[in-house]
């Protein structure tokens, strides 16, 4: 067994060239090269705002207040509250430890929120996973999972499990579309509206 140490903390990307194989039993990938690299992560303090464009990965301690932005190219990971008006677009995953309160998350990856989404607008390529409740709110994903949500608009192009659904204050129910169907359709719509 090999072992590698990196001599700085960050995130491990690993690329892979294959080339393509046939063989008696049919097509078979060969690796062709392997290269592994440290992306750096950029680590900073919550509890400030933040305005932040940059390609590494992304760390913030505490809270990202009213009116931060973030887009990133690497990671984001917070390790409190996305809070009102705050917006994360990240060309991969992006992970919540609190709550998402009235904010906007867009990723091309996967998307995880710990607690609850609460009035917020969250879209990702990939799957979307709420350790709490989703409330008023608009997801989007590849798959949706949380524990209950209530007058929200889930839509997903493969699955959305639910422990249970609820009705929101106003006794608005939620909408719930899975197919590929409901998903170009919404991409129709937000087009429409940029």
């Amino acid at each position: 067994m090999n072992w590698m140490v990196a001599s700085t903390d960050g995130v491990v990307v690993v690329s892979r060239v294959t080339r393509t194989l046939r063989t008696l039993n049919g097509i078979k990938e060969q690796p062709v090269s392997v290269t592994i690299k440290v992306d750096p992560i950029l680590k900073l303090d919550g509890n400030v705002r933040i305005d932040l464009t940059t390609a590494h990965a992304v760390e913030v301690s505490g809270n990202l207040i009213v009116g931060s932005r973030i887009l990133a190219q690497g990671e984001v990971f917070v390790r409190g509250n996305v809070e009102h008006g705050a917006s994360i677009v990240s060309s991969d995953d992006i992970l919540i430890r609190g709550n998402v309160e009235e904010a906007k998350l867009s990723s091309q990856g996967n998307i995880v929120a710990s607690q609850s989404v609460i009035g917020a607008d969250v879209q990702a390529q990939g799957c979307v996973t709420v350790g709490g409740s989703i409330k008023g709110s608009f997801v989007t994903g590849e798959s949706v999972s949380a524990q209950s949500a209530g007058g929200s608009r889930i839509v997903a192009r493969k699955s959305v499990s639910l422990d249970r659904i609820d009705a929101d204050e106003g006794n608005l129910i939620s909408t719930i579309c899975v197919g590929m169907n409901e998903v170009f359709v919404q991409r129709l719509q937000e087009s429409e509206l940029s």
